[in-house]
């Protein structure tokens, strides 16, 4: 969809015009639920949710959307991890540190070394975990975590990624790892694990 077919489109979602919002879903949903998916690694069915809760917010908010600010299918997305997080976390509250097995305890502690092993990131409820930490911290914090840990990046490759120097990102590196065990630790004190001190 072209910016000038997408302004037409916003004008007519403005004015509530029902062929328009057909139009929106039938183009974009599948889209937003592609993105979903990949981005929380969750499943059809809860994916589908959070964009029916999504395109249900922007239709309450679509006229504060400004085209100046970027294309409409990104701040769709937007809306979509929003609602995305807002479910993750209520998932999370039925989750607790305690519960978590030795091995994969031990690989959150050791995040310093080495990216989360895939046999760990399989597992739904760590998943949950990780998601719900990072996307409690601050973008940048976030960014570079994902690269190195999620996507196993180089640190060559994350400061050509970023437009920073090597020695930048480490430093960044160093501030992120300690924002996360700081947000880790919060949550395993929330859920009453004794053993939370060994988690700095």
């Amino acid at each position: 969809m072209g910016t000038n077919e997408e302004q037409a489109l916003v004008n007519k979602l403005v004015s509530m015009d029902s062929n328009a919002w057909e139009t929106l879903c039938r183009e974009i949903a599948p889209m937003l639920l592609a993105f979903v998916q990949a981005s929380f690694d969750c499943g059809r069915e809860r994916a589908e949710e959070v964009v029916q809760r999504a395109l249900t917010r922007a239709v309450r908010s679509i006229h504060r959307y400004d085209a100046t600010r970027g294309r409409l299918a990104d701040w769709l997305k937007g809306i979509c991890r929003n609602e995305a997080i807002t479910l993750l976390k209520q998932d999370a509250r039925h989750i607790r540190l305690s519960a978590i097995d030795g091995a994969a305890r031990a690989s959150l502690e050791q995040i310093d070394q080495a990216p989360i092993p895939p046999q760990v990131m399989a597992r739904k409820e760590i998943r949950w975990l990780i998601h719900e930490i990072l996307y409690g911290l601050r973008p940048s914090h976030r960014d570079v975590l994902t690269l190195k840990y999620l996507k196993d990046r180089k640190v060559s490759e994350i400061a050509r990624a970023m437009g920073q120097t090597e020695k930048a990102v480490e430093s960044s590196l160093s501030r992120a790892r300690r924002a996360f065990k700081i947000a880790l630790l919060a949550q395993t004190r929330h859920s009453g694990d004794p053993r939370c001190e060994a988690l700095l």
